[in-house]
């Protein structure tokens, strides 16, 4: 079994994570064939250009498209949301999710696949100003560890608060 990558535990972490799918995808047509399925995307505009991956993708460090594709299976999505949630969230007006869509398709195209994004895509932008000294570094990490925190069970909720001292 191959081991999973770890979570993203910054902003930093995620845009590299971002920036890295377009890359592997014109890479690999293995994981170009997978764009239609994903329904949660994280959008960033870096240089001028909106960029897009997979939030799965985004949400964990270091992924190559054969790592992702061997281990796609066991992520787990909704660790990966909780992680991107500190610093990502859904974008809500109407017009500028199908701008989203738009370019989504364009991308899709790009890379050979006329498969339609899923209807029910839903996309999350940065809600976090970036950079900042030591104290946003220290919100992030307490947003990023609260997040964390809410996707774990009852009792590792207990264990987690005696293991902090609270």
């Amino acid at each position: 079994m191959t081991s999973l990558p770890p979570l993203v535990t910054s902003l930093a972490e995620a845009r590299d994570a971002v920036l890295a799918f377009e890359r592997e995808v014109r890479r690999s047509p293995d994981l170009a064939s997978r764009l239609a399925y994903s329904r949660a995307w994280i959008a960033l505009k870096s240089e001028g250009e909106w960029r897009y991956a997979f939030a799965r993708w985004a949400g964990f460090r270091g992924l190559d498209a054969a790592t992702y594709l061997s281990v796609s299976e066991q992520l787990d999505g909704r660790r990966s949301d909780a992680v991107l949630s500190a610093w990502f969230a859904p974008v809500a007006d109407p017009r500028r999710h199908d701008k989203h869509m738009r370019r989504l398709r364009e991308m899709f195209l790009r890379h050979a696949q006329g498969q339609a994004p899923n209807a029910r895509t839903r996309f999350l932008e940065v809600a976090v100003v970036e950079g900042g000294g030591e104290k946003e570094q220290e919100k992030q990490l307490v947003d990023l560890l609260e997040a964390v925190y809410r996707n774990l069970s009852v009792p590792a909720q207990a264990a987690f608060r005696r293991r902090i001292g609270s």
